[in-house]
């Protein structure tokens, strides 16, 4: 265990990091949740999350996953970077962005056709996107617990809405676009080609015409 640190810290100093020591509490603060993957980026052996918690300068928020002690880190951070290759989507995403009030229950969670689905200590609701609608539209966004977030733009969620909407709420999806419409929040163009990409164009298509002369 001894040479593993060595070896680990060893790493990191030619990468030109600092110390364990200081990097692992540096890095909490910056991301506000870390886990394996973090420490792999710096060449900072992985064991030292778990040396780190049992000396209380880090705390264990969830399987593989520290932040700070103090710091509560949302469900949506927690669900995101548990779930590798994830992205936030439809309801999650639409609360992340400001368009609905009320955080949804669950996160709401995209993954690719064949991915698996861990098994999670929080609710989450995973929906199997595939292609363009999988890869199409990302952004990373920082929430309010200060860790950043795979998500859809705000363009792509409201096409994934429509495409979704036995699942979440036909009103759900026509509230978000009239707020996005209202904000100026959305381009009508990119929210086209994302519903032909989400196969929805001709169901999109006679809200926008509704609100676009409701505007004028």
């Amino acid at each position: 265990m001894a040479l593993r640190r060595k070896k680990a810290a060893m790493s990191a100093k030619r990468r030109g990091s600092m110390h364990p020591l200081l990097a692992l509490p540096e890095l909490a603060k910056q991301r506000g949740l870390i886990g394996a993957a973090d420490l792999d980026e710096l060449g900072i052996w992985r064991g030292y999350l778990h040396e780190f918690a049992r000396r209380g300068l880090l705390a264990r928020v969830a399987w593989g996953l520290y932040a700070l002690p103090g710091r509560e880190p949302s469900g949506i951070a927690i669900a995101s970077k548990s779930v590798e290759g994830g992205v936030l989507c439809l309801i999650s995403a639409l609360y992340l962005q400001g368009l609905i009030p009320k955080e949804p229950d669950a996160v709401w969670l995209a993954i690719g056709p064949k991915a698996r689905r861990p098994s999670l200590s929080l609710p989450v609701r995973f929906v199997r996107f595939s292609g363009a609608a999988l890869t199409g539209g990302i952004e990373t966004v920082v929430g309010t617990d200060g860790v950043s977030v795979r998500t859809y733009c705000v363009d792509k969620t409201i096409a994934d809405c429509f495409k979704f909407r036995n699942k979440i709420g036909a009103a759900v999806a026509i509230g978000a676009l009239e707020r996005a419409l209202q904000q100026k929040r959305c381009d009508v163009k990119r929210l086209k080609h994302f519903a032909l990409v989400c196969r929805v164009a001709r169901v999109l298509e006679p809200y926008l015409l509704a609100f676009k002369a409701f505007s004028q």
